[in-house]
C-alpha cells in the first residue's frame, strides 16, 4: 500500500443498526430495497457495506424526507371520534 492510496472504510449491518438506531433485522430489510448500497463478499459469510456509500444513501434520504408533523398545528377532523370520552373517578 502506498502513502497515496486510498482509504476506504467498510461497515458490517450491526455498525449500520448502531448507527440508524434500528435493529440488524431492519438493515436487512433494508437492504433488499433499490437503492441501497451494495454488499461486498470479504467472504464466504461475511459482508461489508462501503462506509461512504452508506452515509450517502442516509443523506438521500434525509434529503427525500417530508417534515415531521410536530411543527404544525393540530389535525381538525370533520367527522366524530370513534373512542369516547372516560371520566376517571379520583
Amino acid at each position: 500500500m502506498t502513502a497515496n492510496s486510498e482509504h476506504i472504510d467498510f461497515l458490517n449491518r450491526g455498525q449500520m443498526a448502531e448507527i440508524l438506531g434500528v435493529s440488524r433485522w431492519t438493515i436487512g430489510e433494508l437492504a433488499k430495497a433499490e437503492g441501497f448500497p451494495t454488499a461486498i463478499a470479504l467472504g464466504p459469510r461475511t459482508l461489508r457495506y462501503r462506509k461512504d456509500e452508506f452515509y450517502a444513501w442516509c443523506e438521500a434520504r434525509r434529503a427525500a424526507a417530508k417534515p415531521a408533523r410536530a411543527n404544525h398545528g393540530p389535525v381538525v377532523r370533520d367527522e366524530p371520534s370513534r373512542f369516547r370520552a372516560v371520566v376517571v373517578a379520583a
